[in-house]
């Protein structure tokens, strides 16, 4: 069947700058369906592969479909638990930036990825876009006689003679 995933939610939330340590309940829902929406969109067909862990309890909208919730425990415990019950442990890639929960899937003999290169690979599609942007065949180049003319007077200046400084 294929590569399965097994997601730490919210520390992919997190390291994807959606959620910070201030964000709100709403907040929470909305990064949780953005995040499933981009699961759907980019795993496709494969999406029900995709497991997302999230610690607590479903929003007031419900759960997403492919989503986890800890109940009380913590989200950490709860994909440990899976990873240990894992009888296919090749076919499983399990994506969190938390140690703990790396090493116990690699042990298992699971795939690992850190958030923001599974992000970056399957979630944000950037290897794709990237392949699809034309080069420019030559740099752009950029005027700096302006700037230069504005901070002319900063030329004798003895704070912008430093020899630590690196220009």
């Amino acid at each position: 069947p294929g590569m399965r995933f097994l997601i730490d939610g919210y520390n992919l939330l997190f390291a994807l700058g959606r959620l910070n340590r201030h964000s709100g309940k709403s907040a929470l829902d909305g990064a949780r369906a953005w995040l499933h929406a981009q699961i759907q969109r980019q795993h496709g067909d494969a999406a029900p592969r995709v497991t997302v862990v999230y610690d607590g309890t479903p929003g007031r909208k419900g759960a997403e479909s492919g989503a986890v919730f800890s109940q009380g425990r913590e989200a950490d415990d709860v994909i440990e638990e899976r990873v240990h019950r894992e009888s296919d442990p090749a076919r499983l890639t399990v994506v969190s930036d938390d140690r703990r929960v790396r090493e116990a899937a690699r042990r298992k003999g699971c795939a690992v990825l850190r958030c923001l290169d599974y992000a970056e690979v399957h979630l944000l599609g950037a290897p794709a876009r990237a392949a699809s942007v034309p080069t420019p065949e030559k740099p752009a180049t950029v005027d700096v006689s302006a700037d230069r003319e504005l901070f002319k007077h900063l030329e004798n200046d003895p704070e912008f003679q430093r020899e630590d400084w690196p220009w």
